[in-house]
């Protein structure tokens, strides 16, 4: 089920290619309409009025690929600084700027030309010099500023080979304002602040440069694409066009893709379409249509024998694969789509059964990247100890060669189908799900009853079809990537001397115009999980319950207060049930049962809870439900399965030491806690020696005995539910869990600095200060805090380290709400940056934790986007239970949301001082640094705090 859920994105979408002016309502799975206007602007809406919000995305149809070969890496600028501004927002005084604009950009024209080193380093710093003066007509971020005051959310962009596409999610009634904003945006941009940006970039690239598996990605397009834009130009660009960069070529690019007739606006949610559509077309209509250029790419030559490369780095070895496919302008898609669904679905492809589950490999899976010109099939495969990474290729080819030969079920193919049918209900609930669908299709550029037939096109599809296909496409076509453990040279995009940009706190008078339209608002709307819960007991336990009367998607799930903490061995246990089955039922036969029956089994087992939780379809509910508890209160291992399983344990634990989110994550909690703590208690190799099957088995076996409540969203009758859990489960009597550990956490003191060394470009570095113990009282005002002073991109943070001193590409601050009310609030901040910024990024992340910002138009700013997003928010389906949790645990009688929005009329800066003071300011901390140590200045960081470097096996505990 997971694995379609990613594949349906690419499927059952929408529509392309309508008459102008062309309105239509077609029967697909959600309602929509399209118009098209005379200036080429095609719009695509679809209404859903489940709740007072609207989901958006407008696409561009250009991309990396069309950036000119001489100044890759322009598209994906361009979408940084498309969130500058334009001539009336993001500036006091565009008249006096654009003057120094200018001479920044016949600056950078002169630099590009100029090879002399030290001309090159006089013009950067007339650049800088000038750049300085011009950011004091700026407005930093007031475009995001302005989205937000409207009460957008979920704000981002991206850049892919062959569309930039622009998101947001806005209230229902914000709409008129959006779209003017929007409409700004893309008819009348400027690069201002654009040194600053383009160092954010050099961030960028040099985590690019330090990331295996970009890298891998990289030199498969390059195999398979010799000679193509595919091939050469990557989404950041190369450093030597980075360091060379021309505004005048960025504006071209701009006025040549970005228009109209090369653009989508896409909006789900609770919208009119005749109101909508009138007002798109008042706004849009006035951008101009422009013939865009021919695009003619070199004829690719074919691929006669497998192309080979070997890259070096830190992370674990793998083998990717790569097969160049036809693009989704093909008619052979819904074979594409099956081949890769048979081969890995994540229960019973060829590579689920036959590498996977039967533990051939580390682990083992493909995924398509379709693309309208071209596609690929992607190939993966991690070793076990013993294995090369040719070993592991040969398997994964084996598999492709029995689809080849025919050699498996073709009862799988319908199993797939459905898979795809519970998949796409469930997203097509939501906005997103929508908008996502609706612009791979504006991507791909299928015609809409091509694309909208791809299910019923699998429908048709028999063995015979796949073998061909797959004998068609599958030969010696591919690339073979060897990722293998060591160091790599990597040349880094240097570090240019930046001066600090002071850029102006004022509104400008676009922006105040734009805010003052008048709208009427949204009511909010909070739910009371006392009363809108059904609440049922079962001997020993609760059922809650939520009626689903939209679909006959159901949810089933066990909720235990026992983890880890608990027992030991038990995320272990839950890991081990994967690759076992029952007397009567191997594991083959279970895969295919759940499979078959439409059935999702996900066990989740953290430090302190664990969960089972099932979801399915109403019709085979008691099917479903029957089989998984059989499974679990019937399961069977044997010795040669766990000894195979205990090998893939021990890889794992030195693979762990390879990645650096596993280390990090032990270089934190080794920061709260000490030598002894949570991360290193973990099952250790040590700890593997004495397990065996039977003790793993009977603690899946024995799951059910202990105390649990179990939730319930469907549309089956509650008494079903109700008699079929009582049915199938003991509830005389459950057990309560064993005591749990309780790790103290250690006071900070003094200052300390903990390195981990690691061969990377970037180091990554989190600070920690220790509050209280947790306050729910204090939960909303340090939600608002949060915005205000670390998250988000008008956030102090972000202003002060990314936007004026260049110093990241990510950084944030937050002061966390724990979920648990024993354990204790932390602030916690992550600055990724090059390791020759790192004092400069300590000094000022210690600057604003030392004294407090403080800036009105932020807080409002903040206050006002909080009060316009919780109104148009909504709680919905599962959402409900998720709720009852949350107040259960916290011990709340309302939602964390009502709270907030109560206090919001009454937030001051008052309250921000006190949050500040209470959890931040002066306070000691203790900073971990992941980084190449040989590189860091440890004699800079004394300054900052006792400095220890710490080794692996000191913060993995073996």
């Amino acid at each position: 089920m997971n694995k379609s859920i990613i594949i349906i994105v690419i499927i059952l979408i929408l529509l392309f290619y309508f008459n102008e002016s062309e309105e239509s309502k077609n029967e697909l799975p959600f309602e929509f309409e399209e118009k098209t206007l005379k200036n080429g602007l095609r719009i695509i809406i679809s209404k859903n009025s489940e709740q007072p919000s609207i989901s958006s995305k407008i696409v561009f149809l250009t991309g990396s690929k069309n950036d000119p070969a001489h100044q890759t890496g322009l598209a994906h600028y361009l979408e940084h600084l498309l969130f500058k501004g334009s001539s009336n927002i993001g500036t006091t005084n565009f008249i006096e700027e654009k003057k120094i604009l200018d001479q920044i950009t016949e600056l950078y024209e002169v630099r590009r030309k100029t090879v002399d080193k030290t001309k090159r380093k006089e013009l950067y710093s007339k650049i800088d010099e000038l750049s300085k003066e011009a950011a004091k007509y700026a407005i930093s971020n007031e475009f995001t500023t302005i989205l937000e005051n409207i009460g957008g959310s979920d704000i981002n962009a991206a850049t892919s080979n062959e569309y930039t596409v622009y998101k947001s999610t806005i209230p229902s009634n914000q709409l008129e304002k959006w779209l003017k904003l929007e409409y700004d945006r893309f008819t009348n941009p400027i690069f201002r602040l654009f040194h600053t940006e383009l160092e954010v970039v050099y961030e960028e690239k040099n985590m690019t440069l330090g990331d295996d598996n970009r890298q891998v990605y990289e030199i498969i397009f390059k195999n398979l694409f010799q000679d193509h834009p595919l091939g050469f130009n990557t989404t950041i660009g190369t450093s030597e066009h980075l360091k060379n960069p021309s505004i005048r070529e960025i504006y071209k690019y701009f006025n040549t893709y970005y228009v109209p007739n090369n653009m989508v606006i896409i909006l789900s949610g609770d919208i009119d379409y005749d109101h909508t559509f009138k007002l798109i077309e008042n706004i849009f209509s006035k951008m101009k249509y422009s013939p865009l250029p021919e695009y003619n790419p070199p004829k690719l030559k074919d691929i006669d024998n497998p192309i080979t490369s070997t890259i070096l780095g830190p992370s674990r070895e793998l083998v990717y694969l790569g097969y160049r496919q036809n693009g989704t302008k093909d008619e052979d898609i819904s074979k594409f789509l099956m081949v890769d669904m048979l081969l890995n679905n994540s229960k019973v492809g060829l590579i689920d059964t036959n590498l996977n589950q039967s533990q051939k490999v580390q682990n083992a899976g493909c995924f398509p990247l379709l693309m309208h010109e071209y596609s690929v099939h992607f190939f993966y495969g991690y070793p076990l100890s013993d294995q090369n990474l040719e070993q592991v290729q040969n398997l994964i080819l084996e598999q492709i060669e029995k689809l080849s030969n025919g050699d498996f079920d073709e009862d799988i193919m319908k199993w797939i189908i459905q898979d795809f049918k519970i998949s796409q209900i469930k997203k097509y609930q939501s906005n997103t799900g929508r908008i996502n669908d609706i612009e791979e299709s504006v991507v791909y550029q299928k015609n809409l009853i091509d694309y909208f037939n791809i299910i019923e096109n699998l429908t048709k599809l028999k063995k015979e079809d796949i073998v061909q296909f797959v004998n068609t496409n599958y030969n010696t076509n591919y690339t073979a990537v060897y990722k293998r453990t060591g160091e790599r040279e990597i040349v880094q995009v240097e570090k240019p001397p930046i001066s600090k940009i002071e850029t102006s706190k004022e509104v400008s008078d676009y922006g105040s115009q734009l805010l003052n339209i008048k709208t009427n608002n949204i009511n909010p709307s909070f739910i009371d999980v006392s009363n809108e819960l059904i609440y049922d007991n079962l001997k020993t336990t609760k059922l809650v319950a939520k009626i689903n009367n939209i679909n006959d998607l159901f949810y089933l799930s066990f909720r235990f207060n026992r983890g880890s903490f608990n027992k030991k061995y038990l995320p272990l246990a839950c890991n081990y049930f994967d690759y076992i089955g029952t007397s009567k039922l191997p594991l083959k036969e279970k895969e295919k049962n759940l499979y078959s029956l439409g059935c999702e089994l996900s066990i989740n087992c953290n430090d302190k809870d664990m969960s089972i939780t099932i979801r399915g379809i109403k019709n085979n509910f008691n099917k479903s439900c029957k089989l998984v508890i059989d499974l679990i209160l019937n399961a069977k291992g044997d010795n040669d399965t766990f000894n195979k399983y205990k090998e893939k344990l021990l890889n794992n634990f030195k693979n762990s030491k390879l990645n650096k989110r596993s280390i990090i994550k032990k270089l934190v909690s080794y920061s709260k806690y000490g030598p002894r703590n949570p991360e290193t208690d973990k099952t250790s190799p040590r700890d593997i020696e004495t397990l065996d099957s039977e003790l793993l088995t009977n603690i899946i076996k024995n799951l059910f005995t202990y105390q649990h409540e179990i939730l319930y969203y469907g549309a089956n009758n509650i008494c079903e539910v109700k008699n079929l859990c009582n049915q199938l489960i003991n509830y005389e009597e459950l057990l309560k869990p064993e005591k749990s550990i309780i790790y103290e956490e250690l006071d900070m003191t003094n200052n300390k600095i903990y390195i981990c060394d690691y061969d990377i470009q970037q180091a990554e570095i989190i600070s920690l200060t220790k509050g209280n113990k947790a306050n729910v009282n204090d939960y909303s005002k340090i939600n608002i805090f949060n915005d205000y002073f670390g998250l988000g991109f008008n956030s102090i943070i972000f202003q002060e380290i990314r936007v004026t001193k260049a110093l990241a590409y990510s950084t944030y601050s937050y002061i966390t709400t724990p979920t648990h009310l024993n354990e204790s609030h932390y602030n916690i901040s992550y600055i990724g940056t090059q390791i020759d910024k790192i004092t400069d990024a300590l000094a000022i992340l210690d600057e604003l934790q030392s004294n407090l910002i403080i800036n009105n138009n932020v807080l409002q700013n903040v206050l006002e986007n909080l009060d316009k997003v919780i109104r148009s928010k909504r709680t919905l389906r599962e959402e409900f239970l998720v709720e009852y949790l949350i107040q259960k645990r916290l011990k709340l009688d309302k939602s964390q949301d009502e709270i907030t929005f109560d206090q919001i009329k009454s937030y001051k800066m008052d309250d921000i001082k006190e949050i500040y003071n209470k959890f931040i300011k002066n306070k000691k901390k203790t900073t971990c640094i992941l980084g190449d140590i040989e590189k860091i200045s440890l004699s800079d960081l004394n300054v900052f705090g006792e400095v220890t470097n710490l080794s692996l096996e000191e913060i993995f505990g073996y």
